[in-house]
């Protein structure tokens, strides 16, 4: 070992007194020093194992930055589907929340809608009990009313067969096609309307707010840009909030009429009640006499209904008599016929049974001459093929057989002797 350092030792010295002979100017001679700085004296030791070290750092780096090069992309993609998938799982979020809260809506509009039924219903009968007792009161009056609009009536019908007459639609003119063509052109552009996209209507039309979107959402329309669909969304917000505030304050008015008007009706209602129990006192009298002369109908009644059970008991036994006997006739009419389809089908069944052996020879005996083909075909295409095509005819040619002879044996007793002599010379055959 010490004999190969001194060699190299003596090399590099040789090496450099070499350079500093051929060097004409003292740069070069500089260079040749600051080279045999460098080179490293030991073939392995720390100066060439650090040079070792920086060579794989470079290489790693460069192999690094192929690898961004080249997975770069695919990472982008990956890193591209995991935000569409986010945020296709936040829209689906969205979706079903909108679809519980508008599920909720619905239950409580349903519920309020009951609830105005139920309102209605009750001043409905209300109405009409305070109507009937009116009525009951006042007979004279209600039939003398019921009689001045029957006249009223007759009169009044000639005179408003002339008025329809009157206010039949006019003929069609320039002035009208005009009109019916703006408005064919303005239902195609909705942007032409008075109430644009939004199809506003009454006080919507001077809102700033609603007719400010209208415009955001005919310029988004126009020119679907991410910019005037950005501010058809802000148009959007503001609209919702400032209609909230409206809404609100439309609540508290109409909370407020609404108990002005309670309070007046419970006043009239008081008013009313008032009135209707004077008017009951004297109902109750008339009630009383009606009682008393029901009493005396009674038994007339109970008697005259006695009669009529009897007649319907009767009537309703003779037709259940008559609808049993009915039935019973289509259900022996059915059952003959069932009987007589299913002879049929008893008969085909047996034909069948007798032609299957007769069908399956044919069968059979198709499929080995297609065999048959397709093996001298084979004989050109092969050795091998022509092996294949033969087993195939050969299985065929068994199976013809072995159809013959089931068509053979239909109805004869069995044989165990001539039975294999028909398979012994059917092998002879299919060889």
């Amino acid at each position: 070992m010490q004999a190969v350092m001194r060699r190299c030792s003596l090399f590099v010295v040789l090496t450099v007194m070499a350079v500093c002979l051929s060097a004409e100017h003292v740069d070069e001679v500089h260079g040749a020093i600051s080279m045999l700085e460098v080179t490293p004296q030991i073939p392995d030791g720390p100066v060439v194992q650090q040079f070792n070290k920086m060579v794989a750092k470079k290489k790693m780096a460069n192999e690094i930055e192929k690898q961004k090069e080249v997975l770069t992309p695919q990472l982008d993609a990956e890193d591209a589907k995991k935000e569409a998938k986010q945020q296709e799982l936040e829209m689906m979020a969205e979706v079903v929340i909108k679809n519980r809260v508008a599920a909720k809506e619905q239950k409580l509009k349903k519920k309020e809608i009951l609830k105005e039924n139920e309102n209605k219903a009750r001043v409905k009968i209300a109405k009409a009990r305070r109507t009937e007792r009116y009525v009951k009161l006042n007979e004279d009056k209600v039939q003398r009313e019921k009689e001045r609009l029957q006249k009223l009536n007759t009169h009044t019908t000639t005179a408003f067969n002339v008025i329809k007459k009157l206010f039949k639609r006019k003929k069609s003119t320039a002035k009208s096609a005009m009109e019916a063509m703006a408005k064919a052109k303005a239902n195609a552009a909705a942007d032409l309307t008075v109430g644009g996209y939004l199809d506003l209507k009454g006080n919507q039309i001077n809102m700033g707010y609603m007719t400010n979107l209208n415009e955001k959402l005919a310029a988004a329309m126009k020119d679907p840009t991410d910019l005037n669909i950005m501010f058809a969304q802000k148009a959007f917000k503001r609209a919702t909030v400032a209609v909230a505030k409206e809404s609100e304050t439309e609540s508290q008015k109409e909370s407020g009429w609404k108990n002005a008007q309670k309070r007046q009706a419970e006043l009239v209602e008081k008013r009313e009640q008032k009135i209707q129990n004077e008017k009951l006192s004297k109902l109750s009298a008339k009630v009383a006499k009606e009682k008393h002369g029901k009493k005396n109908r009674g038994w007339e009644i109970k008697s005259k209904q006695a009669v009529n059970e009897g007649n319907e008991k009767k009537k309703w036994a003779d037709a259940v008599g008559l609808v049993k006997k009915q039935r019973q006739l289509v259900a022996d009419a059915e059952a003959a016929e069932k009987n007589k389809f299913l002879g049929k089908l008893a008969s085909k069944e047996k034909e069948k049974k007798k032609s299957a052996p007769g069908e399956l020879v044919v069968q059979k005996k198709k499929k080995y001459q297609e065999r048959s083909e397709k093996y001298d075909q084979a004989q050109t295409l092969g050795p091998e093929q022509a092996a294949t095509a033969k087993i195939m005819k050969r299985r065929a040619c068994e199976q013809f057989k072995g159809a013959e002879a089931a068509l053979e044996a239909v109805g004869k007793p069995a044989n165990e002797g001539k039975s294999k002599q028909i398979e012994a010379r059917n092998t002879r055959f299919c060889k």
